[in-house]
């Protein structure tokens, strides 16, 4: 009964303590633990990290895990910066604008080895979806004339068989395809 007693008086103690913390401090963050962050400080975070050129406009910001994932575009070029924990990484490659393909994109392995696919859209495509080997629907974040998902798949999927379907803000399919 005593050793219960000392647990009991023990756990009030530090219960009082959190509570008495947490009014006088506000939230609590736990290490290790990712915060969500805003759209406006991923993209100051990876404005911090990668360098862009002039002319160019963000598009989508996502946040896996502790990285942070940003696509942006030029006129004709596509570019991917990745923000982690030990550094960053900015890859850009040839992407003009789709035209009437509706989209445009490549793929690639992204955070915690999972497949990651980025683009960029004509201004007629309202969503974009990811028809998965497995049957599987995966809806694109899209931002201006960006889109990203994330399929979680593993990096030995047969990316191949992944379809995508490009919408209008009617609902109609506008193309379907690799």
């Amino acid at each position: 009964m005593r050793r219960f007693t000392r647990y009991l008086l023990g756990a009030l103690a530090l219960t009082t303590a959190v509570v008495v913390t947490r009014d006088v401090a506000g939230g609590v963050a736990v290490a290790g633990t990712p915060q969500p962050m805003s759209r406006e400080t991923m993209l100051s975070v990876a404005a911090e990290s990668c360098a862009f050129p002039p002319g160019y406009r963000p598009g989508v910001a996502r946040m896996f895990g502790s990285t942070v994932v940003h696509v942006g575009t030029t006129d004709d070029q596509l570019y991917l910066c990745d923000v982690y924990d030990h550094g960053h990484g900015v890859v850009s490659g040839e992407a003009p604008p789709p035209g009437d393909q509706y989209f445009r994109g490549g793929t690639g392995i992204g955070p915690h080895d999972d497949f990651v696919q980025v683009g960029r859209l004509s201004p007629e495509v309202a969503a974009l979806e990811a028809v998965l080997p497995d049957g599987r629907v995966v809806p694109a974040e899209i931002e201006g004339d960006t889109y990203l998902y994330r399929a979680g798949l593993p990096s030995t999927a047969d990316l191949l068989k992944v379809r995508l379907r490009a919408y209008d803000a009617t609902g109609k399919l506008l193309r379907e395809g690799a």
